[in-house]
C-alpha cells in the first residue's frame, strides 16, 4: 500500500475538496482497507493525487507564462508582472513570484471607495519582502488614487510596507488603519482575558470620543500594559479618531469572506492555482451582477444591506438636533434624542 496506490483512491476526494485534512484521509483509508497509514504516506499520496488531477507541479511552472498570456489576451486590461531571479546561465531565470489583476477589477475600483482590505492567508511567502513588492505592484498596476486607506492586521511586513518612503503608501497619499478584531484577538492571546477583549473592541467601535476615552479608562484600570494603548496611534484603531478614511469599517472580514471564495487554492500547483482563482473570481462576479441587477430591475438603489442601515440611521436621527454654527466650515452642534429608549439615554450634546 505505497502512496501512489492510495492516491488513486482518494482522488475524487481531493478534487471535490482540495483543503480535505491530511488526517482525514488517513480514516477514509483506514476505514476502507482496515489499515493506518503514516502521516507521510498520505501527505505524498495526496500530493499525487493533486498532481494527478491538476497536473504536474514542475510542469505547471513551464505552462505559466503561456497561461498567463493567453488571460491577458482574452481579459483587456488585465496586468501580469512576474519577479524572476536571473542565475548563473543567462539563458535561464528562476520564478519567485508573480502578480496579477484582472482588468475589469481594475477598471471598477475606479468607482469603489478608496479603501482597501489585506489578509495574509494564501501567501505562501509572508515575509518582510513579499509584502512591500505587493503594495508596490497595486500601487503601479492598480490604482495611483490618493487618499487610500488601507485595513490590516499588524503582520510586520504589512506594518513595513506602509511605512517606506516614496512607496506611496505613506499620508496623505494613503492612511493605516487596523483590522479591530485581530487587534482584540491579540490582546486576549496575551493576556487571556475576554473582558478585556471585549472592552477594548467596545471602545474602538465608539462613535463619540466621550464614550471612547471612558473605555479607555476602564482598559487601563483593567491592566496598563493592554496594548500599549499609549504607543498606538488612537486613529489606527479608534472609529471616532479615524477621519473617516475606513468609511466605517471595522475588520477585514471583506477579504477573508474573499479568502473562502478561493478556499483550497494555495494546495494547487501555481498554473492550476491561477485557473482555479480566474473561474471563480468570474463566477463570484457573474452571480453578483445578476444579483444587482435583479434589485434594479425590482425598484431598489441600493442592496438589502444598505437599505437596511439607511432605514435604521434615518430612525434613528428623527430623534436627534442639529444647530449649525459655520456652514461653509462645517461647525454645528448635535443633541442626541432619547426617541422610545430608557431615561438614561440621549440628551447628550456634541459639537
Amino acid at each position: 500500500m505505497d502512496s501512489k496506490f492510495i492516491s488513486y483512491h482518494i482522488r475524487n476526494l481531493v478534487e471535490i475538496d482540495l483543503s480535505i485534512k491530511v488526517r482525514h484521509l488517513i480514516e477514509v483509508i483506514k476505514q476502507q482497507f482496515h489499515f493506518t497509514i503514516s502521516y507521510k504516506k498520505a501527505w505524498l499520496a495526496k500530493q499525487k493525487a493533486i498532481a494527478h488531477v491538476f497536473g504536474d507541479w514542475d510542469e505547471s511552472f513551464q505552462i505559466l507564462p503561456h497561461f498567463m498570456q493567453a488571460m491577458k489576451e482574452a481579459n483587456p486590461g488585465t496586468i501580469v508582472h512576474f519577479d524572476d531571479h536571473r542565475t548563473a546561465d543567462p539563458k535561464f531565470e528562476m520564478f519567485q513570484r508573480v502578480f496579477w489583476a484582472f482588468g475589469p477589477s481594475i477598471q471598477g475600483f475606479q468607482h469603489c471607495r478608496p479603501l482597501i482590505t489585506i489578509d495574509g492567508t494564501h501567501l505562501y511567502a509572508e515575509n518582510g519582502d513579499s509584502w512591500p513588492w505587493f503594495m508596490a505592484c497595486i500601487r503601479r498596476f492598480v490604482t495611483q488614487r490618493i487618499g487610500l486607506c488601507v485595513l490590516s492586521d499588524r503582520h510586520l511586513g504589512i506594518m513595513k510596507a506602509m511605512k517606506e518612503d516614496n512607496s506611496g503608501w505613506t499620508k496623505p497619499y494613503a492612511y493605516h488603519r487596523f483590522c479591530i478584531r485581530h487587534l482584540t484577538s491579540n490582546v486576549n492571546t496575551e493576556f487571556k482575558n475576554r473582558e478585556l477583549k471585549n472592552k477594548v473592541g467596545w471602545t474602538a467601535f465608539q462613535h463619540q470620543k466621550k464614550k471612547f476615552y471612558h473605555g479607555l479608562n476602564m482598559i487601563t484600570k483593567m491592566n496598563e500594559k493592554a496594548l500599549n494603548m499609549g504607543k498606538i496611534d488612537d486613529s489606527k484603531w479608534s472609529l471616532c479618531h479615524d477621519g473617516g478614511y475606513r468609511y466605517g469599517l471595522k475588520t477585514t472580514n471583506l477579504a477573508e469572506v474573499f479568502n473562502n471564495v478561493l478556499k483550497g487554492a494555495r494546495f494547487l500547483p501555481i498554473t492550476a492555482l491561477v485557473k482555479l482563482t480566474f473561474f471563480r473570481a468570474n463566477t463570484y462576479f457573474v452571480e453578483r451582477h445578476r444579483l444587482s441587477k435583479k434589485r434594479l430591475l425590482d425598484g431598489h438603489a441600493y442592496s438589502v444591506k444598505i437599505t437596511k442601515d439607511l432605514d435604521a440611521n434615518t430612525e434613528k436621527a428623527m430623534h436627534h438636533k442639529v444647530d449649525m454654527f459655520h456652514h461653509e466650515q462645517g461647525i454645528y452642534q448635535v443633541t442626541i434624542g432619547r426617541g422610545s429608549r430608557s431615561d438614561r439615554k440621549g440628551g447628550h450634546s456634541t459639537p
